[in-house]
């Protein structure tokens, strides 16, 4: 679980760190509709470069010379929550450490987004996290 888990926070620190360097470069507060965020570009965090592209509420960075992925699909929920899809993106695109991670909490086949809904229901009923609005926070 502690692999998981660990996967989960660097998740965080990724998606948090990631909306900060996009808002340096976004002049006044940004609105709910992300009306003022720019549509593509690059930010720089943690001595790597990323490519963002905002979608809908959210925006999704790829690290531009690695595998990384982390889609904030819903800016709204806060950058230190979660959910199944955002975790899903980012295990998929790790290739064989996401892999690895989700196996030592027995995910090792089947639709990743669907068993990371019912491992989050599990970690809900472990007290490992708390969910408000279908957005999970690590306790």
């Amino acid at each position: 679980m502690d692999v998981f888990i660990n996967h989960v926070k660097a998740f965080i620190y990724l998606q948090t760190g990631l909306w900060s360097a996009l808002l340096c470069g976004v002049s006044g507060q940004v609105d709910s509709l992300l009306l003022n965020v720019p549509g593509s570009g690059v930010v720089e965090f943690d001595d790597a470069q990323w490519s963002f592209k905002k979608h809908g509420l959210g925006v999704l960075f790829e690290e531009v010379n690695g595998k990384r992925k982390v889609d904030f699909h819903d800016v709204q929920a806060g950058v230190t929550c979660f959910d199944a899809w955002g975790l899903s993106t980012y295990f998929g695109a790790l290739g064989g450490e996401g892999r690895k991670a989700l196996k030592s909490v027995g995910i090792v086949s089947g639709a990743l987004e669907d068993n990371l809904k019912d491992l989050l229901k599990k970690l809900e009923e472990k007290k490992l996290v708390s969910v408000s609005d279908g957005f999970y926070k690590i306790l």
